[in-house]
């Protein structure tokens, strides 16, 4: 390592809050649970007792103790299409604009954002992932819908100035996060993008519980029960509710719908593929703490840092578990498990310690058995790889250069492991 590498990974440790582990040499001695090994003591050694054992046990733990349990969609939920342009995007793609309904009433609803290119032969596969500004973030299309709904005031993220204004979005707000769900790439390789504002399925704030969908399930002032859902079981939830309405669309592939996100929409989207097995692939990208990344390291962000940072993501049971990462009944690797034996690809960035890249790692090592046992080539490669040196194996990982977020390299990565692994 040079000098002026040196002095830059210096400066990003200094950037952290004081005391977070961010020294692989300091990462304390932990033992992982085994994937593969049942409740009663049991060894998985067939797919059976996978499916209707262990793979039960597994989620239950992910559902009581992390993110905490959903309820089922109520009776009357029910889509409308509220637009439809075939020669969107200068004729390159249908759009599609789609209110479903989550109840008998007018709210809550989730507006749903649908592209689908012209020019292919067959019904496509679909990337489906949650934006955090609006609909109109993702694209340049003036024909977009500006979302109605709470967005956040990103500047307080030290993302300048992102057009919103009194939590509103405006004209401004258009575009501004192309690269969350980036339209015109996906298109181009032949693939359908649908995407969907979080905070129309639950605002990313402590008062939550009296928003959204929340408002259909709690009274006004109640909170969920320890072991009930939190904001990222809700936005999992919410995407497979989009889920719902895309297996109905002629236009799309059913069996090849792909659930996507980045860091806090990452976690979300690794728990919708654990929740609905429809999903043909999972896409979670540095999804770190409560994703891909071991609890038990402790490294960058840890369990207490996230419970109190944002108590309102997880379930109230996952707080017991703050500076007590040893007795949590499961680590990631079992909840990347839960998406076996479907494709899925875990990426990290070298610069975002938070993150924990190599627990990333780790934990895709820590899911092959459970990949292997269910006959796929599971996570190809047993060390780390190098910066830019993707592994797009079933169980899919890469390490690139620079810090958190999501970029077109990645996606190009995303798009050529999906060319080959849901075609």
């Amino acid at each position: 390592m040079d000098e002026e590498r040196r002095a830059e990974l210096e400066r990003i440790k200094a950037s952290y809050p004081a005391g977070t582990l961010l020294d692989e040499a300091q990462v304390p001695p932990y033992t992982l649970l085994d994937p593969l090994i049942c409740a009663d003591g049991t060894p998985v050694t067939e797919a059976a007792t996978w499916w209707d054992k262990r793979r039960p046990e597994v989620f239950r733990l992910c559902e009581e103790q992390l993110f905490g349990r959903s309820p089922e969609p109520r009776a009357g939920m029910r889509f409308e299409l509220r637009s439809v342009d075939r020669q969107a995007l200068e004729g390159r793609a249908t759009r599609k604009e789609v209110r479903i309904y989550l109840t008998d009433g007018d709210l809550p609803k989730i507006d749903l954002l649908l592209y689908i290119p012209n020019d292919v032969s067959r019904p496509p596969a679909t990337w489906v992932g949650l934006n955090y500004l609006g609909n109109q973030s993702i694209t340049d299309d003036p024909g977009v819908s500006l979302f109605d709904g709470w967005v956040p005031d990103m500047g307080r993220f030290g993302r300048g100035d992102m057009g919103i204004v009194d939590n509103r979005a405006t004209e401004r707000s258009r575009n501004t996060w192309p690269g969350s769900m980036p339209v015109e790439q996906l298109l181009a390789r032949g693939y359908a993008v649908a995407s969907a504002c979080c905070g129309d399925i639950a605002p990313d704030r402590p008062d939550v519980f009296d928003h959204g969908v929340f408002t259909a399930y709690l009274k006004q002032g109640e909170t969920p029960a320890p072991d009930e859902w939190g904001v990222l079981a809700a936005w999992a939830w919410g995407m497979c509710r989009m889920l719902d309405y895309l297996v109905t669309d002629p236009d799309i592939d059913p069996a090849r719908v792909i659930a996507h996100g980045t860091s806090r929409l990452g976690k979300a989207a690794f728990w919708a593929g654990a929740l609905d097995t429809r999903w043909g692939a999972i896409s979670p990208n540095e999804s770190g703490c409560g994703g891909a990344a071991l609890s038990r390291r402790r490294f960058g962000e840890t369990v207490a840092r996230i419970n109190t940072t944002f108590p309102h993501w997880f379930c109230e049971a996952f707080h017991a578990y703050n500076g007590n990462e040893d007795a949590l009944p499961f680590d990631q690797h079992m909840l990347i498990a839960l998406s076996a034996p479907r494709p899925i690809y875990i990426a990290s960035a070298e610069d975002d310690l938070w993150s924990d890249p190599r627990g990333e790692f780790l934990g895709a090592l820590g899911a092959d058995p459970v990949y292997r046992l269910l006959g796929t080539e599971g996570l190809a490669v047993s060390e780390m790889p190098a910066v830019h040196g993707p592994v797009h194996s079933p169980l899919a990982y890469h390490l690139r250069a620079g810090g958190h977020g999501v970029n077109d390299w990645d996606w190009e990565q995303f798009m050529d492991w999906a060319d080959e692994r849901v075609g």
